[in-house]
């Protein structure tokens, strides 16, 4: 089960489709990668610089992230 907060699971619904399909079948990997490909489709400016946007969800996607990461 991945450990997600209903704000970060709302934030991620206004902008992922499949969010709750993704959040359910409990995949860390498939739900960073559906985050990381809305970050690089909306995150960034012409030039390539991250914006505010591409931060906010950076942000989201590290959370996630380090909540759920596995120690040795």
């Amino acid at each position: 089960m991945l450990k997600i907060t209903e704000n970060e699971k709302q934030y991620l619904a206004e902008r992922i489709e499949n969010i709750d399909a993704l959040v359910r079948a409990g995949s860390l990997g498939d739900l960073l990668s559906a985050i990381s490909d809305w970050m690089m489709d909306n995150g960034f400016d012409d030039d390539d610089e991250i914006t505010d946007v591409g931060r906010e969800a950076e942000r989201v996607y590290d959370a996630i992230f380090y909540r759920n990461k596995v120690t040795a």
